[in-house]
Formats: C-alpha cells, structure tokens, sequence
C-alpha cells in the first residue's frame, strides 16, 4: 500500500511540474505577443508643422508682460491680451476653477510698472501650469512679440509642431512644440491618456 501512495505522490508531482511548464511558457508567449502588438502601434506617431506669423504690431511699448524668458529668447505680451485670453478659455470651459483663479490673481497683483507676473504666480504650481497653457494659445495666435536676447531682433514667425503619440487603447500623449529657426523653446502636452 505505500508503494502506491509513493507513486500517485510522485505522479502528482509530475503532472503539477508539467502543467507548471506549461503555465510558465503560456504566460511568456503572452508576454512576447503583447511586445509585438505593443510594438506595432508604438510607431502611430502623428506630426503636424504649421508656421505662425507673429502679429506685427506698430506699437509694442504696452508689450511689457514677460511670459516666457530663457538663455535665447523673451515672450512678452501685454496684460490685456493675456486677460483675454483667460477670459476666453474660461468661457468655454468655466469649471476650471485654477484658471478662474489665474485669471482674479493676474487682476490683482499686476500694475502697469510691472514686466513680469509676480511672484506669487511663479510660486503657485498649479497657477504657473495654468499659465503655460495660455501661453501656448497666446503663441498659436501670435499674440505677442518674441525678442532674440543676444541682438534685441524680433522674431517674425516661429513653427508649432502638433504631435500625438498612440501606443495603444488609452495610452498616448500629445502636445505642442514651438520653434524658432528650428530651436525648440517651448513645449506643452495637451493631452494625455
């Protein structure tokens, strides 16, 4: 009798040593099949280029809000074209709160002496990822002027890319990407998934 059992025991053994063989190479050609497919759709990248002539105003000495400033260049708008632009979007979409909130702290703390947002926005995440948003929209219209640092010239049209990135159901990206003599200067993702 325990001759049997022995080998049941180890006919048991056997069995779950194959079955769990069997499991591990089912579960590793998954894996492999779901790299493939996931390959596949990684190369669904989508670029559009459109050029963007930048309004030419006679007068920019009301151009005194800096927006945007790096090594390269200054974006400056003014204030009123920026509270504009809130006001639009915030018509459209009034349930953004943080925008709303952009929008009441700009009236507040801006004077006309200023030429840059202050510090309180710069402080505030939430108010600073607000406002690059707006700064994008204020750069697709050309809504502003953009000065080189080096040599004090100002930018005439600068190219936006809009890209989008699908790598699957539910999972991609896509932005905006601002150029000036093919340098990138700024970007922002609109959307994400």
């Amino acid at each position: 009798m325990k001759l049997i059992r022995l080998n049941f025991r180890s006919y048991i053994n056997s069995v779950s040593l194959k079955v769990n063989t069997m499991v591990r190479n089912l579960i590793f050609l998954m894996l492999i099949l779901s790299g493939v497919v996931a390959a596949q759709n990684e190369v669904d990248l989508t670029e559009h280029d459109t050029l963007i002539e930048l309004n030419h105003f006679t007068d920019t000495t009301n151009f005194n809000l800096v927006l945007f400033e790096n090594e390269e260049i200054l974006v400056k708008t003014t204030i009123k074209i920026l509270e504009k632009n809130v006001a639009n979007w915030l018509s459209i979409h009034p349930h953004l709160k943080s925008d709303q909130h952009l929008l009441d702290t700009i009236r507040r703390y801006y004077s006309d002496s200023m030429n840059f947002l202050p510090n309180y926005i710069n402080n505030n995440i939430k108010l600073v990822e607000r406002l690059e948003y707006r700064l994008a929209d204020i750069l697709d219209e050309g809504n502003c002027i953009i000065i080189i640092k080096s040599n004090k010239q100002i930018i005439k049209k600068i190219k936006k890319r809009t890209y989008s990135f699908v790598c699957g159901p539910l999972c991609g990206h896509g932005g905006r990407i601002f150029y000036f003599e093919e340098i990138e200067f700024f970007r922002v993702m609109d959307w994400i998934s």
